[in-house]
């Protein structure tokens, strides 16, 4: 009798464990799973933008997490909807924000427009190397004419080769004609690599 006691005590612990795991979806249009907490693992599964994810753990900057239909890997933080501090029960190292020196070139990329489709114009866009991927920071001004609830936008990155080293989104909330607003993504490529930009206008509602 004990012993069936202790089952169905274990059994009853496994499945409130499992209930109380967190969910969290992937924010980047493209992240990569990994076999290990870095960019050094190799990637396990390409990600898409809304995949739904189970937390499993957290070791720095990086998540372990369990995909819907069973695979496990790591993610970084950035690429998805983090859960609250309280459920990680972790601290970010500050030491992580401090950005590496790189010369102007890596620092300033050239871009190929100042104007992109459908009337807007980005300023003061800069790239520069966090948490071992790209941060682009920049400014959008609206010049369609039109008032947008939302605007997306999508930024690719490319060599010095012109070859196609990933993609962010961008988007902007409550966006109306003549407004400028500031906006942030992060992109999972390696920075060194980074010789130019674009940005193209992909939808507005």
């Amino acid at each position: 009798m004990r012993k069936i006691f202790f089952i169905a005590l274990f059994c009853f612990f496994c499945l409130t464990t499992q209930s109380l795991a967190e969910t969290v979806k992937v924010t980047s249009s493209k992240a990569n799973l990994r076999s290990g907490p870095g960019t050094k693992y190799k990637v396990v599964e390409r990600l898409k933008k809304g995949d739904s994810l189970d937390v499993l753990e957290k070791k720095g900057d990086w998540i372990r997490i369990r995909q819907k239909g069973g695979k496990e890997g790591w993610i970084h933080r950035l690429l998805i909807n983090v859960p609250p501090a309280k459920t990680l029960r972790a601290k970010t190292n500050r030491g992580n924000f401090r950005k590496k020196p790189v010369s102007p070139e890596t620092r300033n990329p050239k871009r190929t427009q100042t104007r992109i489709q459908g009337g807007f114009v980005p300023k003061k866009v800069r790239l520069t190397e966090s948490l071992g991927m790209v941060r682009v920071t920049g400014e959008m001004t609206n010049h369609s004419g039109k008032d947008y609830f939302a605007a997306g936008f999508i930024i690719s990155l490319y060599d010095a080769k012109d070859g196609h080293l990933g993609t962010g989104d961008i988007l902007i909330d409550e966006f109306p004609k003549g407004k400028s607003k500031s906006f942030t993504t992060y992109i999972e490529v390696s920075y060194q690599r980074v010789h130019r930009y674009t940005i193209r206008f992909d939808f507005g509602i």
